[in-house]
């Protein structure tokens, strides 16, 4: 499962570094975090269930951690 330092990472490279914040989620693997300059949530596929995710996919893309030079992987 994606801990908080690997997920902090990948928002730090996607939204930029200085000035980020995290907040707590209800769930293991789900990260919310406030960069330098965009925010969001960075969540580890495998903490959703099947439905759960179907429904996030209605509105997003999910990204893989891969294209940010992460050595995590998730489904």
């Amino acid at each position: 499962m994606l801990t908080h330092s690997q997920a902090r990472s990948i928002a730090e490279a996607v939204w930029g570094t200085g000035g980020t914040h995290s907040t707590r989620t209800n769930r293991n693997g789900a990260f919310y975090f406030s960069c330098s300059s965009h925010g969001g949530f960075v969540i580890d596929a495998r903490c959703l269930a099947h439905d759960e995710y179907a429904r996030i996919r209605r509105y997003v893309d999910p990204e893989q951690a891969e294209d940010y030079g992460k050595a995590v992987n998730h489904p």
